[in-house]
């Protein structure tokens, strides 16, 4: 099963869009994580479900 996510904004032409995904492209754009053992995945969670997650969870398998 695939799960797909279309975002989409009314504010800026298509324009903007290639040019974002262009940076994106060419390595310009970081994402921030907040990485999690596999092990503390409730911890991860519970972080989430709270909204003290600054950035993105991302569980790794050591």
């Amino acid at each position: 099963m695939n799960r797909g996510r279309i975002i989409g904004s009314v504010q800026n032409d298509r324009e903007y869009l290639y040019e974002a995904l262009d940076y994106v492209a060419k390595g310009k754009v970081r994402v921030l994580t907040e990485t999690f053992p596999l092990d503390e995945m409730n911890t991860a969670y519970d972080k989430v479900v709270k909204g003290e997650l600054r950035f993105r969870a991302v569980l790794k398998i050591q």
